[in-house]
């Protein structure tokens, strides 16, 4: 059976690990989270009709940068907000620009055009920070990238030696083993 995000964020739901993957993002993850919310009773839904040509990510985007205008955590240009802060330039990959601030923490701004909407951006740090709580990725604001595009700023402790993960450390069936004995 295929599985996708939404179906693993559905079924973590039941947990208390997927309330302390909300919480240890932070509290723009959690506001962010709720904001998006107001499109359905997931955060992670969006309505969608075929016939309607409004765009749900379009209008989630407009939705969480008025909010986060608003309440001061909007970067019209984030990659200069990081470099102003002193964090240096770490490396890039296809989701983010990373940025090292010493050996404490990483910056990412991460772009989210590969996900079909912000509210399905967000799931990702709630599911990564209920299965892998030492790396919890921590929400520090929204903005856009010089490019323009709407990018999420995350925080997440830096780790010396990392390695890169490869498919079988983070398949879906590994991940449904452990919730297979509930």
């Amino acid at each position: 059976m295929i599985q996708d995000a939404e179906t693993a964020f559905n079924k973590l739901r039941p947990y208390p690990s997927f309330q302390r993957g909300l919480e240890s993002g932070g509290p723009l993850l959690v506001q962010g989270a709720l904001v998006l919310g107001r499109y359905g009773g997931s955060v992670s839904t969006a309505p969608f009709s075929p016939e309607s040509d409004i765009d749900p990510a379009v209008d989630q985007e407009e939705l969480l940068e008025s909010w986060a205008e608003a309440h001061s955590c909007w970067f019209p240009n984030a990659n200069s907000y990081v470099t102003a802060q002193g964090y240096r330039f770490y490396g890039f990959g296809g989701e983010a620009q990373v940025y090292a601030e010493q050996d404490k923490y990483v910056h990412k701004v991460c772009r989210i055009g590969q996900y079909e909407s912000p509210g399905r951006f967000i799931d990702r740090p709630i599911i990564e920070n209920a299965l892998c709580p030492a790396a919890a990725l921590e929400v520090e604001g929204f903005g856009r990238n010089a490019d323009g595009e709407f990018v999420v700023l995350l925080r997440q402790r830096f780790f010396r030696q990392a390695h890169i993960m490869n498919e079988k450390e983070i398949s879906l069936d590994d991940f449904n083993k452990l919730f297979e004995a509930k």
